[in-house]
């Protein structure tokens, strides 16, 4: 009975660094020194560079983000200024197109960082709305 019991605590606590873990590795994203929270799908690596729902962060920054030319282009404007991805630059991450932080942050006329402290972190500098 107590070789049952030290074996399920053995597998909780184990199951428990794995979990933390898992949540320490997700790249964090901040807009202009806020948190933004991205889930489903959270951010990604992908050659190099990080991923992310166009959606989601385009909102975050006061973007209007749109599909033109029956689909097959997406655009992001900010502040007189767009960016457009065709199909081939973004990925599709369970049914939400993703694209380039760096392509998307530098052609609207902001800044990206990337630091790994204890988490890894992007911070984007973007011109305002």
């Amino acid at each position: 009975m107590k070789a049952t019991q030290m074996a399920v605590l053995i597998l909780v606590c184990m199951t428990m660094v794995l979990v933390s873990a898992s949540a320490a590795d997700q790249i964090q994203l901040y807009i202009n020194g806020k948190h933004v929270v991205v889930t489903d799908p959270s951010l990604f690596m992908h050659n190099d560079q990080v991923y992310g729902p166009v959606r989601v962060i385009g909102d975050a920054m006061g973007a209007q983000v749109h599909w033109g030319f029956g689909h097959v282009q997406l655009t992001v404007s900010l502040a007189g200024k767009e960016v457009h991805f065709g199909l081939q630059e973004c990925q599709t991450r369970r049914g939400k197109s993703c694209v380039s932080l760096r392509k998307l942050a530098e052609d609207l006329g902001g800044t990206i960082t990337w630091t790994q402290d204890h988490t890894p972190r992007v911070e984007l500098t973007m011109p305002a709305p």
